[in-house]
C-alpha cells in the first residue's frame, strides 16, 4: 500500500465519525460542584483513608482493609507525575518487605 494512501486512511479512521478511539463516560452523576468533590480529590481521599484503616469491606472493585500503600493517578496526569508516583510505589514496596 502506498504510504500516502495509508496515511490518509489512518487520518480518516481517527477523525470519523468522532475523533479518538476510546471515549470515557462517567458512571456517576457529575452535575454540580458537590458531585465533583465526591468523585475527585476529597471523595477519593476518604476512600483511601478507609482502605488504610482496613475493616475488611469493599467499595466497588476496591478491597478495603489491605493495609497497603495506595497510589492514585488521575486520568489527565503528566508523564513526570507517573514516573514520580512509580518511584514512590517502588520505595513503599521495598519498605513493606
Amino acid at each position: 500500500m502506498d504510504e500516502a494512501v495509508l496515511r490518509d486512511a489512518a487520518l480518516e479512521y481517527h477523525r470519523l465519525p468522532e475523533s479518538g478511539k476510546i471515549a470515557v463516560t462517567p458512571t456517576k452523576g457529575l452535575t454540580n460542584q458537590h458531585d465533583l468533590s465526591l468523585a475527585y480529590s476529597p471523595g477519593v481521599a476518604y476512600a483511601c483513608l478507609a482502605i488504610r484503616a482496613g475493616n475488611g469491606i469493599s467499595v466497588g472493585p476496591i478491597p478495603l482493609g489491605t493495609a497497603k500503600p495506595v497510589h492514585i493517578l488521575e486520568p489527565a496526569v503528566s508523564v513526570r507525575r507517573i514516573v514520580n508516583m512509580t518511584a514512590l510505589a517502588v520505595v513503599d514496596a521495598s519498605v513493606q518487605r
